[in-house]
């Protein structure tokens, strides 16, 4: 339309400007819009009000037709014409319209932006750009890396980091603009985006590169902008860029410092008691408690009634303690040797006492709520159980009808190391989203240590961090420094929000370090010196919140010893005392709905497990008959009725029917039968044909199911 226009009018410059911007009028941007309509305006009053009415006519014939046809803003604004035309009578808005009232209309949506000119166009677009790259890559230059080993000593091969590419996208002047545009006001419309963007539309450069670098660049990077759900990312901006501001009660500060008082006196307790022991501890990423701790309340108050854990050994005591509440003088009794007859019991399974799990009921004196928290035992092979939690989530979410998957809630701990180099992991996330897999989104939580035992990135994984594979499922990443606790209860808290509103995985990479070596008894400066140099002179993160709540007078360092650090070290010599009088409990690591379960020195008794001949062939009749209406695939239909007849006559039953009558007879007495894995309808060897196809239509049928 606007090309034959214009072409008749003999105006090629508008003509291609028409073109150039056509498809902006479509993706409904205000800023275009009025773009071309103040363009448009320049020329003469007859072009002005043939193109921009004939266009806008056109407009509203496609509105008409179908509402959704339109960009958002010109439904919006069709609708509010229609109403206002029936609210005075006139029945349905006419599209005759004055151009010039309608460039007004324009003009009052996108401000001094009607107007505007090549070079303020161009100036707009690359302040987008800037934006776009804050959101995008903004995680590259964030300040998660507490040891700032990049900074300290360069990208060398003994710290083996790989390297970042993408900071420069980060400088205004990558982007064409100079030190005088600082100062310079620009307006800024990000109108289908959340976040700052959608407050306020005028900035200064300045202020704008300030406020993208402390919600994108601080202690807390993020990976978000690959997910394709427009609303999941508005969702996480306006968390980002909002709640970069947000300060945090005082009350929450000091539940922060106690719970990382537990945390990192655990460690230094076990260390003065236990030095010549492997712990596997949690040192340099203690600020992981009070995250996870975080979290699960978070979880609670969003519906969830019980959450499932795994991990591997490091920080798994800790985790033991502090989180599953078992008795300290349970683990104290562990360090000692007093098992009392564990291994004879349990039939030597070798299980040291950093494989256990355990189980623990929370409940919350203020609310009334309860939770079970589920940590399940994990061998020496590093990431085993990640598709045991899966399962075992999906278990209880069937048997708890918890159709919405809001009620139980998988967490799975990870090495970094192990993330990015463990097949298993991969496999595990792949499922994440399959129906008869799906748990409704399991939380990752990376525990970085930034080496694996002394591998370090460069030699363990292509990507630039460990949780790259994430990225093939869409779920956000958060980075997060592991010296600032705030900021990881803030990721753990975000996170367990985007699992309970979006159904999804998502990641949260502590990063840190490990202040030993693989375990207690290595010396990691074999391999790793200049880290070590790096680790050896800082403080732990407790005396770095310590510190940091003195400045703002949250309290002294005299209340924070007394009433804390002395009253926890206190209670753990307490536990450490009884350690030998407690008495053993080989089965505390069972949930108590499995505290039935027999060790092999208890023989079961035999029991009947037989089915009467009448109801094996009423079951049998059932699963072999296809309805005659169903159109199966006619060498299926063969194959049951030679099913039927060998129930019929009692001979020549072959395995698929034997193999479904079990299925049958189990399923009649009210157990839940679950087959999985690839080819589990048809059988292997085409002899199940457990789920039959229409050959016709996209009908089933599955007669175990009747």
């Amino acid at each position: 339309l606007a090309s034959k226009l214009l072409k008749a009018r003999n105006c090629v410059r508008l003509q291609q400007l028409a073109a150039r911007k056509f498809m902006a009028l479509e993706k409904n941007s205000y800023a275009a819009i009025g773009f071309l309509v103040s363009k448009t305006l320049t020329r003469t009053a007859s072009l002005k009000r043939n193109f921009c009415a004939l266009y806008y006519e056109n407009l509203y014939k496609k509105y008409l037709n179908d509402p959704n046809s339109v960009g958002e803003a010109w439904r919006v604004y069709f609708e509010n014409k229609n109403s206002e035309a029936k609210l005075t009578g006139g029945g349905t808005y006419s599209a005759n319209i004055d151009i010039d009232a309608l460039a007004d209309k324009i003009s009052s949506k996108i401000g001094s932006n009607v107007g505007i000119s090549n070079q303020q166009a161009s100036e707009i677009t690359r302040i987008l750009n800037l934006v776009r790259s804050y959101q995008t890559v903004g995680h590259e230059k964030a300040t998660t890396d507490p040891l700032k080993l990049i900074e300290t000593y360069g990208n060398i091969m003994q710290i083996g980091k790989r390297k970042k590419l993408n900071t420069k996208r980060l400088d205004y002047r990558f982007h064409g603009f100079s030190d005088e545009s600082l100062d310079k006001e620009f307006f800024v419309d990000g109108h289908y985006q959340r976040g700052f963007l959608s407050i306020k539309k005028n900035w200064k450069l300045r202020d704008l590169i300030n406020a993208l670098e402390k919600a994108y660049c601080g202690n807390i990077g993020v990976e978000y902008m690959h997910i394709q759900d427009i609303d999941e990312c508005n969702w996480i901006r306006i968390k980002l860029e909002e709640g970069a501001f947000e300060i945090p009660a005082k009350k929450h500060m000091l539940q922060s410092f106690d719970r990382l008082c537990w945390a990192v006196l655990f460690g230094d307790f076990l260390q003065s008691k236990y030095n010549t022991q492997k712990r596997f501890g949690l040192e340099g990423c203690e600020s992981f408690i009070p995250g996870l701790k975080c979290m699960i309340d978070s979880l609670v108050d969003h519906g969830c009634e019980q959450v499932t854990l795994g991990m591997p050994h490091r920080g798994r005591l800790n985790v033991l303690a502090n989180v599953l509440r078992k008795p300290l003088s349970k683990i104290f009794q562990e360090f000692l040797g007093e098992k009392k007859g564990a291994e004879e019991e349990w039939g030597k399974s070798g299980d040291v006492k950093y494989h256990l799990g355990t189980s623990y009921q929370r409940v919350y004196d203020d609310t009334g709520k309860k939770v079970e928290l589920h940590l399940l035992p994990n061998p020496s092979h590093l990431e085993a159980v990640d598709p045991v939690v899966c399962g075992f989530v999906r278990a209880s979410q069937h048997y708890m009808k918890d159709q919405d998957r809001v009620k139980n809630v998988g967490i799975l701990i990870h090495g970094d190391a192990a993330f990015s180099g463990q097949g298993i992991v991969y496999e595990t996330i792949q499922m994440a989203d399959l129906y008869n897999y799906t748990t409704g989104g399991t939380i990752h939580i990376i525990v970085n240590n930034q080496i694996g035992f002394t591998t370090t990135p460069l030699d363990a994984r292509s990507g630039i961090n460990p949780s790259d594979l994430a990225k093939t499922v869409g779920a956000p990443i958060f980075h997060v420094n592991a010296d600032d606790v705030l900021a990881v209860e803030r990721c753990c808290k975000l996170a367990a929000e985007y699992r309970m509103r979006f159904k999804k995985d998502v990641v949260i990479d502590i990063i840190g370090y490990r202040k030993y070596g693989h375990n207690e008894l290595d010396q990691p400066s074999f391999t790793q010196p200049l880290m070590y140099q790096q680790i050896n002179k800082r403080d732990n993160v407790l005396k770095i919140y310590e510190d940091q709540l003195v400045n703002q007078g949250v309290f002294t360092k005299e209340e924070a010893k007394l009433n804390y650090r002395d009253v926890i070290w206190e209670k753990m010599m307490h536990s450490y005392n009884k350690a030998k009088e407690h008495e053993a409990d080989n089965r505390g690591w069972i949930p108590s709905k499995w505290d039935t379960i027999k060790i092999p020195q208890n023989i079961s008794e035999f029991k009947h497990t037989g089915v009467s001949l009448s109801k094996l062939e009423q079951l049998g009749k059932k699963i072999c008959t296809i309805p005659e209406d169903f159109d199966a695939h006619k060498m299926i239909r063969k194959i049951y009725e030679a099913r039927l007849k060998s129930i019929e006559d009692g001979v020549g039953i072959d395995w698929g029917t034997a193999e479904a009558l079990a299925f049958a007879t189990l399923i009649d007495e009210d157990f839940h039968v679950r087959i999985s894995g690839q080819d589990v309808e048809r059988g292997t060897f085409s002899h199940r044909h457990a789920h039959i196809h229409s050959q016709t239509v996209d009908e089933e049928y599955i007669p175990l199911e009747k």
